[in-house]
């Protein structure tokens, strides 16, 4: 199914991400990708909780200069969305649970581009990385899952707005619903 031209396989990688439950999924190039160091000291005002307390969150993600450096080595971005309706509005429970179901979504994502043949891919996904229910961080201990720990598009300071509308999504939904974002960069 992968030795065909890029634009079948891009297809064709599009639809395993959606056939995987994201809602939906495009590929950017990554120069379409906005950089602003300005998302990372808003993860410094540790509105989530979680500054200095997971691995895959600022300041232990690493270096933002580091990281946005990183993704210049890749030339494509395959951008995905979750959306999930919320029985009440604001709830952060809620929101909490869809972001949980994204980041399983997320973690399915690593084998669809394992089975396209892609090896080299940068995993990025929504929030804290939400693999282990309490981060070995808050235990004093080292990552238990270093290969598969997600950071944040945030942590490495991407604009996610900018992100959605150069993929043709909507950044933000109606009243009653959330939007989470995910990335994969890669190289073809």
């Amino acid at each position: 199914m992968w030795d065909i031209d890029w634009k079948s396989r891009a297809d064709a990688l599009i639809q395993s991400v959606l056939l995987s439950g994201a809602d939906k999924a495009g590929i950017i190039s990554s120069h379409e990708i906005v950089l602003d160091r300005s998302f990372r000291e808003m993860c410094a005002s540790n509105v989530c909780g979680n500054y200095g307390r997971c691995w895959m969150c600022p300041p232990d993600v690493g270096d933002i200069d580091i990281l946005m450096n990183r993704l210049e080595g890749y030339n494509l971005v395959l951008v995905y969305q979750t959306i999930q309706e919320m029985k009440k509005s604001n709830d952060y429970d809620e929101m909490l649970q869809a972001g949980d179901i994204h980041n399983r979504i997320a973690q399915k994502l690593r084998s669809v581009f394992v089975e396209a043949g892609i090896q080299n891919a940068l995993h990025i996904g929504a929030g804290g990385c939400r693999l282990c229910s309490i981060c070995a961080k808050k235990l004093g201990q080292p990552c238990c899952h270093p290969k598969k720990a997600m950071p944040s598009l945030e942590a490495y300071g991407i604009n996610v707005a900018k992100m959605a509308e150069a993929a043709d999504m909507e950044y933000m939904g109606r009243q009653g619903s959330v939007h989470y974002f995910g990335a994969v960069f890669f190289n073809l």
